[in-house]
């Protein structure tokens, strides 16, 4: 039994995913249009915070990774929310 446990936690985020993957895919492109549009001072608001990520990693492909990472941990914050109130979209 404590087997099943540790593989039921390390899938977990693909359980989350899965339950609301029309809510995600939704989202992520709602999400990364918006990060586009929204100005931050010479750049948009995705710019501004690649250019952050791209201070603490020097190299562009563990930048652009660590973004894409970013990303998906704060698209899986709110997918988790709604998967704990119980919203799923559903075709």
């Amino acid at each position: 039994m404590h087997y099943i446990y540790k593989l039921r936690s390390w899938g977990a985020p693909f359980i989350v995913f899965g339950a609301n993957a029309i809510l995600f895919f939704m989202f992520a492109g709602v999400f990364a249009r918006l990060l586009i549009m929204i100005p931050l001072g010479d750049s948009s608001l995705k710019g501004s915070i690649y250019g952050l990520i791209q201070l603490v990693f020097s190299n562009d492909y563990l930048a652009s990774f660590s973004f894409s990472l970013l990303f998906l941990v704060v698209s899986y914050g709110v997918m988790y929310s709604c998967y704990r109130k119980g919203i799923f979209w559903k075709v």
